[in-house]
């Protein structure tokens, strides 16, 4: 699909590339969900988090991030 839009060439370079995300909340994290399942760090109230870029161009699933944070 992306090779159709963008050419091979962009599409290989597309396959390793990502896009990372950081997020920081008030409070210390206690919990995160995720779709779809993706690496992640969290540290203290910082949550890092990183997509491949063909999940972001495709968007063939509802990207959600979630953060619990303590009161």
């Amino acid at each position: 699909l992306i090779a159709s839009a963008y050419g091979n060439k962009v599409s290989q370079e597309l396959k390793f590339s990502g896009i990372s995300l950081l997020f920081e909340v008030p409070k210390k994290i206690k919990t995160v969900q995720l779709i779809p399942q993706s690496p992640h760090k969290i540290n203290g109230n910082r949550l890092e988090v990183s997509f491949p870029v063909t999940k972001v161009l495709v968007l063939d699933q509802e990207i959600k991030i979630t953060i619990d944070y303590s009161n």
